[in-house]
């Protein structure tokens, strides 16, 4: 999430629920979620209250950071909140009239590909079928078939999903769910959610614990005491770029996902597909490994040393990776032998 030291919270824009000229907007995506049947909050609650202290347990392995409280639920708590960040509301405005049907795309897409089968393969089909059936009555005219093509392509050339989508994942903050650091609090958008969830053919539950991870990462990060009891000093976290903050957030994301992958192998595919589409900061935590490896050891001592250190650039904290890579013994990064923390090992 790209953050400005003068705000009270990450985020600018972005973080707010959407109010007054936007409610609208918002109105009309929840009777769209509502129409379609799918997506709805009480799901994104069950997932929230199944996984939440799965996950801080998970994230507590990973880090070996306390938030300090027997029960850290307390300490930071999580909301499932009705609206849509503004800038997120914004960026879904090419699809207003359109909802329903971005919400059943893949039903739309699923469609096209069975129709289009058909078409391919309809005088076979008839011999199969009609073979002792009098013609007048027999079963698949091409003109229908012709008719649900050409149904299905103007549906999805009118969501026209992925110019449109783009604008979403250009967003360089968090708008599926927020961290709140001054408060502290996690809030979890469950319209957000629900339509790219949708919009992507992810489990609402699998997205859920995606975003829920990532945010319970930003508070282990920020708040999370290690062996020596320190923290991340919150002006200086303020003041440090979203390479860092957002790809440690990334990298215990997936890292939290993949040890989940017995128990919720959807967990980890949805973070995939969801980093494909991100861009900037959600992406960094890319050069942090090279292909193969996952060199937790190494990103766990660099994130102590960065927090200690008060460093604030991304350049510091590869230079930070870099020492405690050789002292591991591990590689050198470079931008040609790093690769993707999805494609490294669990």
């Amino acid at each position: 999430m790209a953050h400005n030291p003068n705000e009270s919270d990450w985020g600018s824009a972005a973080t707010p629920i959407s109010r007054e000229a936007a409610l609208d907007n918002a109105v009309r995506w929840s009777d769209a979620l509502a129409q379609a049947g799918k997506g709805n909050r009480e799901a994104v609650v069950g997932a929230v209250r199944r996984w939440n202290p799965v996950l801080r347990e998970c994230l507590r392995a990973e880090t070996r950071f306390s938030l300090g409280t027997s029960d850290d639920r307390t300490l930071v708590p999580v909301k499932v909140v009705d609206g849509l960040p503004v800038s997120f509301e914004q960026a879904l405005r090419p699809f207003e009239g359109n909802e329903w049907l971005l919400l059943n795309k893949l039903q739309f897409e699923e469609c096209l590909n069975g129709t289009t089968f058909i078409q391919s393969n309809l005088q076979r089909i008839n011999q199969i079928l009609n073979a002792n059936v009098p013609a007048s009555q027999g079963l698949g005219r091409r003109e229908s078939v012709d008719d649900v093509v050409r149904l299905a392509k103007a549906a999805l050339g009118a969501i026209n999903a992925e110019q449109n989508l783009e604008k979403v994942f250009k967003i360089e903050q968090d708008v599926l769910g927020a961290y709140f650091y001054r408060r502290p609090e996690i809030q979890i958008y469950w319209m957000a959610i629900s339509i790219i969830g949708l919009a992507l053919a992810m489990p609402i539950e699998s997205l859920t614990i995606v975003v829920l991870a990532h945010e319970l990462a930003h508070a282990y990060m920020h708040l999370g005491r290690d062996i020596d009891e320190d923290a991340w000093d919150t002006n200086v976290m303020v003041e440090a770029s979203s390479h860092v903050v957002e790809g440690l957030a990334q990298y215990y994301s997936y890292a939290v996902c993949s040890r989940l992958e017995s128990r919720h192998p959807a967990a980890v595919r949805s973070f995939a597909t969801l980093v494909e589409k991100q861009t900037g900061p959600y992406r960094a935590h890319e050069k942090w490994t090279m292909q193969g490896e996952r060199a937790g050891e190494a990103i766990r001592a660099a994130a102590i040393d960065a927090r200690k250190r008060k460093i604030a650039s991304h350049d510091q904290f590869m230079e930070l990776l870099n020492d405690h890579r050789k002292r591991l013994q591990l590689g050198p990064l470079n931008s040609a032998a790093t690769g993707s923390a999805v494609q490294g090992s669990g």
